[in-house]
């Protein structure tokens, strides 16, 4: 397998939720010493692997079975408005279930709704043009750790970590041929921004709590 092949299977967007949670609770001391109430950081942990990995693949299977799209690429960008609905339905019932575990940890809702946003743009977007999923995952995802650093607990070797694999994943994309620069370019950019707003405006909250 190429590199860049195996790039995009690691940082697939239906992967980089739970590789930030996983990040945040052990490699941010302070949000891992708030993980005591164990219940909620499990049911934060289920509802992130149900609803952004186990459900989006098993619907993506069963729209490649019946026809509906032609593969989990989802090369032409219509092919996405059918699974992008069923995970804002997804987002919005596990957010609604589990309401009360992610008020406890506000950056976290932050980032769940950051999420929801990031697909609902995707899904507007899809009617007309194709965005690299990749990299509105990626840029999210650099958004969480840029943020942290400076209301949560400043830690450059993360942001630094992170920014590399934003750029590995941007390489992995084009050099697949899956993405033309200004779709790499504006997927980056939607997600990173999105993230940023959301927590930087509520960020008088976040630092109140933590």
């Amino acid at each position: 397998m190429r590199f860049s092949k195996f790039i995009s299977y690691v940082f697939h967007p239906v992967f980089v939720p739970l590789i930030i949670l996983f990040t945040l609770f052990n490699f941010t001391p302070i949000l891992a010493n708030s993980t005591s109430n164990n219940i909620c950081v499990n049911s934060i942990y289920t509802l992130f692997i149900l609803i952004y990995t186990v459900l989006p693949i098993l619907t993506g299977v069963v729209l490649v079975k019946f026809g509906l799209i032609g593969s989990f690429e989802m090369h032409d960008n219509r092919e996405r408005i059918i699974p992008l609905i069923t995970n804002t339905i997804y987002m919005l019932v596990g957010g609604i279930i589990n309401s009360s575990c992610l008020n406890i940890f506000p950056f976290v809702k932050l980032i769940f709704l950051a999420i929801f946003i990031i697909t609902i743009c995707a899904l507007v977007i899809s009617f007309f043009w194709k965005i690299s999923m990749h990299m509105l995952a990626a840029g999210n995802m650099l958004a969480v750790f840029v943020s942290s650093n400076f209301l949560i607990e400043p830690n450059l070797f993360l942001v630094f970590i992170f920014i590399i694999f934003a750029l590995i994943i941007a390489f992995s994309r084009y050099n697949e041929s899956a993405h033309t620069i200004p779709q790499l370019i504006f997927g980056l950019a939607i997600g990173f921004c999105t993230q940023i707003f959301l927590i930087l405006n509520q960020s008088s909250i976040i630092t109140s709590i933590i």
